[in-house]
């Protein structure tokens, strides 16, 4: 199984769980990219929805690690981290899942992932769970948490309108950043 993740600063960490023949959420997918990647922040409301609505149908569970408001004080590679933290023991203990796959981002918040992961693994929190990450344009499954995550953040501002079409497949979990 694998499993993509798109943690979000200030709104959560989110991943999808993939069967390894996963590619027809995403090829469904495909039709809203328009020949460049569809954007949350840049969608129409009802193109938000009709993504929503496709991944809605899909027999696939989201689960979504809300480190969410930040607070004063808290960066947000902070929440992201702790957010990130608590889904990779999620992932592993309540799914069973023994790979995540982050988007890539700079190599020191890649490093921070790493560490992260490594301490988790050392405390006996995580076993099997093995942690990489990749470019976003190489693994068209990081789209999936992006937009989950996206109708979450905007149900979150009141705007539940591609919320209501996903929420049913989706596990939030919340975590404290103090």
């Amino acid at each position: 199984m694998l499993v993509t993740s798109a943690p979000v600063p200030g709104r959560g960490s989110g991943a999808v769980r993939c069967p390894d023949d996963g590619g027809s959420l995403t090829a469904d997918l495909s039709r809203f990219e328009r020949g460049r990647e569809f954007h949350w922040r840049d969608a129409k409301p009802r193109d938000k929805r009709a993504v929503c609505q496709v991944i809605g149908a899909h027999e696939v569970s989201h689960v979504i690690v809300a480190a969410a408001p930040l607070v004063d004080g808290v960066r947000e590679e902070r929440a992201r981290q702790r957010a990130l933290a608590s889904l990779l023991v999620i992932l592993e203990q309540s799914y069973s899942v023994n790979t995540l796959i982050l988007e890539r981002r700079e190599r020191s918040q890649d490093e921070k992932d790493e560490a992260q992961w490594a301490t988790l693994t050392r405390s006996g929190a995580i076993r099997s769970l093995r942690l990489s990450h990749v470019h976003g344009g190489d693994e068209p499954r990081l789209w999936v948490p992006d937009q989950v995550l996206g109708a979450y953040g905007d149900a979150l501002s009141g705007d539940v309108r591609a919320w209501e079409h996903v929420a049913h497949r989706v596990r939030v979990e919340h975590v404290g950043l103090l």
